[in-house]
């Protein structure tokens, strides 16, 4: 069975889109896009279309990028770097990545920047960067699924030495409190521990730094490791692979908050019905885009 729009193939049941006989490496990057909406997934990764972050994109990777520096200092030092090294590494990065950044009318980069380094990063000092006791920190994990020949990829951000998995997000809003249980990134984390170290980790949380006007810090309450949650996560990574082996690739316009071009920047192109028009399958995920993780909400 073949579908066709405008005489253009788009799947089939027969003659797949990527063969078996190619080996996927696959980011958890990727996994989380096509869960989100598999139209914007093939635009990024499959297509290779450079979307500039927003905002809010580029304060949570700076500000993931000093936490970053500042937790290989602690597990390398054995003592905490200064906060003043830390609001360096962020403003660094800041300036950086300015640039390639979309910024809204009423928005100053300027202001933001002050924000990241005169609230964020000494309120992520004091209330979180103190409390860690890393044990690796942006340690990377291969999880392997030879019946689909594929590998899926990803970094997890740090592991402490009580082996509870953590990971930071800059968020505009108080998370939800069932956040870290429904975390995709979160099982990706667990499920590479278990791939990498042959053993269970003890769980998973997240430490939120909320944009307020007075910012603050929230961590949500850890998320035990079960086996049902990894055999869930592993299923759902399964049918995701064999869907983008076949080219099923669709917008998620209902009910997806992320369908808007305030936070899409294929939402023009995906409503002309760009992601009808599926190409010969070549290797991108997403090299020439922007940003190559999420690092934010």
């Amino acid at each position: 069975m073949t579908t066709k729009t405008k005489g253009v193939p788009l799947f089939s049941v027969e003659k797949p889109w990527i063969p078996m006989s190619e080996h996927l490496y696959l980011r958890t990057s990727l996994i989380r896009s096509y869960m989100t909406d598999p139209a914007a997934c093939l635009f990024r990764y499959f297509k290779g279309l450079v979307v500039q972050p927003k905002s809010y994109t580029s304060l949570g990777r700076s500000t993931h990028e000093a936490a970053e520096h500042g937790n290989k200092y602690k597990k390398d030092k054995g003592k905490e770097e200064k906060v003043t090294v830390l609001q360096d590494v962020f403003n660094e990065s800041w300036k950086k990545l300015v640039p390639v950044t979309i910024f809204k009318e009423d928005e100053d980069p300027n202001v933001i920047g002050n924000e990241g380094v005169n609230q964020l990063i000494p309120l992520f000092h004091e209330r979180i960067y103190k409390k860690v006791e890393p044990l690796y920190v942006e340690e990377p994990f291969v999880l392997e699924i030879p019946e689909l020949n594929a590998s899926i990829t990803g970094t997890i951000d740090l592991i402490e030495t009580d082996h509870m998995i953590r990971d930071l997000k800059t968020k505009k809003r108080t998370p939800r409190w069932d956040e870290a249980i429904k975390s995709l990134q979160g099982k990706s984390y667990m499920a590479g521990y278990v791939s990498k170290f042959k053993k269970k980790p003890e769980g998973f949380l997240l430490d939120c730094i909320v944009r307020k006007k007075e910012p603050e810090v929230l961590s949500t309450r850890p998320v035990d490791y079960s086996d049902l949650r990894n055999d869930e996560y592993m299923e759902t990574v399964k049918m995701v692979i064999r869907n983008i082996r076949a080219g099923i690739f669709y917008p998620k316009r209902e009910g997806n908050f992320f369908c808007s071009k305030d936070f899409c920047g294929f939402h023009d192109i995906c409503h002309k019905g760009a992601w009808m028009n599926l190409p010969p399958y070549t290797k991108v995920y997403g090299g020439n885009n922007a940003l190559e993780e999420e690092t934010d909400e």
